[in-house]
């Protein structure tokens, strides 16, 4: 059961839900999964937006509080990552404000939150992305606790075997999810330092941004962790200890 207070904080500007879903009720819904949900806002330049009228008045009905965010100055001139700094500034207020809220979700695909995460983890606060499969920041979902995809229901064309029946669960070759891992672990250690190698758990995080309905209790007993084990014997990663947790890295 989730336990605890929660703060959703939404890049309005940046999420691309799909069109035939409420965004406010399918946000508002998968951060309460993480706790009683006691702070939600959505920010955004709501002048700009076509629908922006309409998207607050959702907005407003859901319990999220739509905050104005110009991204336009008076000339017509783009005011570069107003929101990113507005919705930033205001999470780490938050943390002085509201001291019960132990879990911060960041709406967002974008790899510009990465710091206000590190920050909010930093104070032992426990940080939850939601965003696209395919979309969000491999990066942001390095320096998080866990994601959520809202599109995780979704498979991507390609990646998947066959279902057996409609309804039936999905399940990925073996051969897929090494690939998988391999790329991942790559793109993080083309991009820096940071996030690789990768815990085990923000790699668990990544490998199903690619692969939604990836479960390791298919390919035998245990947890995560011994599955990504069965997966060093094959030559697939290494895993390293650092500090108290297991981290992994492609193999020397």
């Amino acid at each position: 059961m989730p336990s605890g207070d929660v703060a959703l904080f939404v890049d309005w500007e940046n999420l691309q839900l799909p069109p035939d879903v409420s965004k406010a009720d399918r946000l508002k819904s998968l951060a309460e999964e993480h706790g009683r949900l006691v702070l939600a806002r959505a920010y955004g330049d709501w002048a700009q937006r076509p629908k922006g009228a309409q998207e607050q008045y959702e907005l407003y009905v859901a319990g999220i509080e739509p905050v104005y965010v110009p991204c336009k100055n008076s000339e017509g001139g783009v005011v570069k990552n107003s929101v990113d700094v507005k919705m930033s500034a205001d999470c780490l207020e938050f943390t002085h404000l509201c001291p019960n809220i132990r879990t911060y979700v960041l709406a967002s695909c974008d790899a510009d939150f990465l710091h206000v995460a590190q920050s909010l983890r930093r104070r032992g606060l426990n940080v939850v992305v939601l965003g696209k499969t395919q979309a969000v920041s491999s990066r942001l979902v390095a320096a998080s606790d866990g994601a959520v995809f809202y599109d995780a229901s979704s498979v991507a064309v390609g990646t998947a075997e066959s279902e057996k029946s409609k309804g039936a669960k999905c399940s990925y070759k073996l051969k897929t999810v090494d690939k998988a891992l391999r790329e991942i672990l790559t793109k993080l250690e083309q991009e820096g330092k940071k996030g690789y190698p990768q815990a085990l758990g923000g790699l668990k995080s990544l490998l199903k941004a690619r692969l939604p309905r990836f479960d390791e209790g298919e390919y035998g007993p245990g947890k995560f962790g011994d599955f990504v084990r069965e997966r060093e014997k094959a030559g697939v990663l290494t895993i390293v200890r650092k500090g108290d947790s297991d981290h992994a890295m492609l193999p020397k």
